[in-house]
């Protein structure tokens, strides 16, 4: 199976058969077994996404950890921190989350996720 086949496959089931599991599976097999500087980095964006939604906090966090450190100047990166800071606060480290959101803010001026860090941020004052 080519990159392009088993990527589409792991976007039908999550959009059309929101089956999340085979989603997973699909991502964490393209993360293991292809090298592409887009592919890559939306499956691991994607993993921690679902691990979001299962409230697995700490796996969701590795996979967003991964795809910002390995994949600093990919266009999810700036969203992924800011999910980073997300996790943080879900997990009641408010001060953590902040210092987050602040890095987003400064680092991705121009992204959206900053807009979304700042309004986050507004909210906490």
């Amino acid at each position: 199976n080519s990159i392009d086949e088993v990527y589409d496959q792991a976007i039908k089931e999550l959009n059309d058969k929101k089956d999340l599991q085979a989603a997973k599976e699909f991502f964490n097999y393209l993360v293991n077994h292809f090298n592409d500087d887009e592919k890559i980095p939306l499956s691991l964006f994607w993993l921690g996404e679902i691990s979001l939604m299962e409230s697995n906090l700490e796996e969701s966090e590795k996979f967003f950890q991964r795809l910002a450190v390995d994949f600093p100047d990919h266009w999810r990166t700036p969203l992924a921190h800011k999910r980073i800071g997300d996790i943080l606060m879900k997990s009641g480290e408010a001060s953590a989350a902040k210092i987050k959101y602040q890095f987003v803010v400064q680092a991705f001026p121009e992204n959206t996720a900053s807009s979304l860090a700042l309004q986050l941020l507004e909210n906490m004052e």
